[in-house]
């Protein structure tokens, strides 16, 4: 190597080390998308394959006459869904009450979750207790959850109708209608917590 090579090289050097930056940096720099999309990659094929293909297939199978088991079918535009919306009211009762729950059920989820968020952040007593309950939720399986809510909603032995009688109530049915869209809502409240 030349002298005047040398200098060439070190002052290159000199002015990445003054930019704060080296050449091993910008070669990060330039992978650093292609590793995005590689780290990413498994959720992205998850969704469109597990999510957005099925959602897309029983959209476009909407439009036809499939039945699921027969090989033949024909396109039928929108019958299927002209006939669901004048067939039947128990269709728009089904909606309303779909609206009535996700209108209840989105504001308090979000407000909720806001308020707990920031209870368990305050410099309170017992606040590894209640991040501890904050939690329990997300860590409960959905079957012990289901367990759990059964037997605090029933009727002759339930803890919920055991507060009621306790303070002079009768007791209530709550796994039947019309008082199970309300126990929903609670048990959608308390899932949702963590939220």
């Amino acid at each position: 190597m030349t002298t005047e090579t040398m200098t060439t090289v070190s002052s290159s050097s000199a002015a990445a080390a003054v930019a704060g930056t080296s050449t091993r940096g910008r070669g990060w720099r330039r992978y650093r998308a292609r590793t995005f999309y590689l780290f990413a990659s498994p959720w992205i094929l998850g969704f469109i394959f597990l999510t957005l293909a099925p959602i897309l297939y029983a959209l476009g199978v909407s439009f036809t006459n499939y039945d699921g088991a027969s090989p033949l079918w024909r396109w039928v535009g929108f019958r299927n869904y002209v006939e669901l919306f004048t067939s039947s009211p128990a269709v728009w009762q089904s909606l309303l009450r779909t609206f009535v729950y996700a209108a209840i059920v989105v504001p308090l989820s979000v407000a909720g979750g806001l308020y707990l968020a920031v209870l368990v952040n305050r410099r309170i007593r017992a606040r590894g207790a209640i991040r501890a309950i904050f939690f329990v939720p997300s860590v409960v399986p959905i079957v012990a959850t289901a367990i759990m809510w059964r037997l605090m909603f029933n009727r002759d032995a339930g803890f919920i109708n055991g507060m009621i009688v306790l303070f002079g109530g009768e007791k209530q049915a709550w796994l039947a209608d019309p008082l199970s869209f309300y126990a929903l809502i609670i048990m959608s409240l308390w899932a949702w917590a963590q939220a």
